[in-house]
């Protein structure tokens, strides 16, 4: 670490020392705190007051809420203000750049939300970052810099702040190993028998020739993922293993070619797990399927992502802990592209309902494929534009550009047919 920065508070709490961690950790910047006045005032180092006290000398100040007081729940009138010619979040009038920080980093509107959409997800339109504009903004981190200039400017010095590096991260969901191998039995008919009154002419010669052997499955593009891995990109991959139902319908994982399959591709990335849809509100499906994938890997498994980035804060993540899952990757945006967090790096999870850091260690997503086609409707090429801007955002200002893509998605097969080359765009220099 560097400088130490005192700030003083009426009260120190989890929430502010929180906050201030967020803020400084990853820039090499330490933060401490203080409810000692005479402290305060003699400390030779610099300084900020976070604080209504009245100190009778000049130091400086910056506003203060209540919301990194309270230790439980509520909810608080939002505005946007501006603060040092920078827009914030006002709670009760009060413009807060610390408080805003906290808001937006512990998805505190999500606790609160009661309007869902059909797989329970909050809506993005209620979000606060949405409704004030900045969902594609790397705001939480803007914030911090401004938070920083003001420190640097009010005690005219100069603070050692280290760059946060720029990493490329891509990862891919496995809801459906295959499109036609391995699937037998009613399933198998079934599939057949929908293909035939939909007249889909090309996908039935397509499924004929896949299953006697004269042309690869259109989603076994697991070659491609090892290609992206030995290229040097730390590649994650999401493995969906559990029991069939309508939202879930990979091939079982007790087939033992899809059993190879898996473990093949475990010698090139890592294997997470990617928890059935039913599985948010239940810690008995995470531990089992967490459990089978790790029977089969041989390794404890640490990390995961949500089928249909379908979780509740706090539930999901309490189960998540429980089970002994130290890293999730589910945390972005289904509707639009963005940044749910304000932030595209790994940080510690904060449990409102407890009111503390925990553990889990949460990875922003920037964009998933099915929001570029299916929520969005964007061709190719606006698709490209659209990326190009939040990695923009992201390497102006650090972290990990994650973003998620499927194994169906990256074969150029069907509604897909050219998307690959989206996927190698993520991937390349621009």
């Amino acid at each position: 670490m560097g400088h130490e920065i005192l700030v003083y508070a009426d009260e120190v709490t989890k929430r502010l020392n929180y906050t201030l961690e967020v803020i400084g950790d990853a820039r090499g910047i330490s933060f401490s705190v203080t409810n000692d006045a005479l402290r305060f005032l003699n400390y030779p180092g610099i300084k900020v007051n976070y604080s209504n006290f009245p100190f009778e000398a000049k130091v400086p100040t910056i506003p203060s809420s209540d919301l990194l007081f309270h230790e439980d729940l509520r909810t608080i009138l939002q505005e946007k203000k501006k603060w040092q010619n920078t827009d914030l979040i006002a709670f009760d009038g009060v413009p807060d750049i610390l408080a805003s920080i906290f808001f937006v980093v512990t998805c505190y509107d999500e606790y609160l939300a009661t309007e869902l959409d059909k797989h329970g997800r909050m809506l993005l339109k209620n979000k606060t970052i949405y409704k004030f504009g900045w969902h594609r903004q790397l705001i939480v981190e803007r914030w911090s810099l401004a938070f920083i200039r003001f420190i640097e400017n009010e005690n005219n010095t100069k603070i050692g702040v280290k760059e946060i590096p720029f990493r490329v991260v891509p990862t891919f969901d496995i809801d459906n190993t295959f499109a036609f191998k391995l699937k037998g039995g009613p399933r198998r008919w079934l599939s057949i028998s929908r293909d035939w009154l939909k007249r889909d002419k090309e996908r039935i010669l397509l499924r004929k020739e896949v299953l006697e052997g004269n042309c690869d499955d259109p989603y076994d593009t697991f070659d491609k993922i090892k290609s992206i891995a030995k290229r040097g990109f730390p590649v994650h991959v999401f493995w969906l293993v559990g029991s069939y139902a309508q939202y879930d319908r990979n091939i079982s994982i007790q087939n033992a070619e899809h059993r190879q399959v898996i473990h093949k591709l475990s010698e090139h990335v890592t294997i997470g797990i990617h928890p059935s849809y039913r599985s948010h509100a239940s810690e008995l499906y995470l531990r089992k399927e967490k459990e089978d994938l790790e029977e089969l890997l041989s390794h404890r498994v640490n990390y995961s992502r949500q089928h249909f980035l379908k979780f509740r804060i706090p539930t999901t993540y309490e189960h998540l802990l429980n089970i002994g899952i130290t890293d999730d990757f589910t945390m972005g945006f289904a509707e639009d592209i963005g940044f749910r967090m304000g932030l595209s790096r790994p940080v510690h999870w904060f449990n409102l309902r407890t009111n503390t850091k925990t553990n889990l260690v949460i990875h922003p997503f920037a964009y998933m494929d099915g929001t570029l086609l299916e929520y969005q409707h964007w061709d190719a090429e606006n698709a490209k534009n659209e990326i190009q801007f939040v990695k923009d955002e992201v390497k102006r200002f650090g972290g990990d550009f994650i973003f998620i893509w499927h194994n169906e998605t990256i074969g150029d097969y069907g509604k897909w047919k050219g998307w690959s080359d989206v996927l190698d765009f993520s991937l390349g220099e621009g």
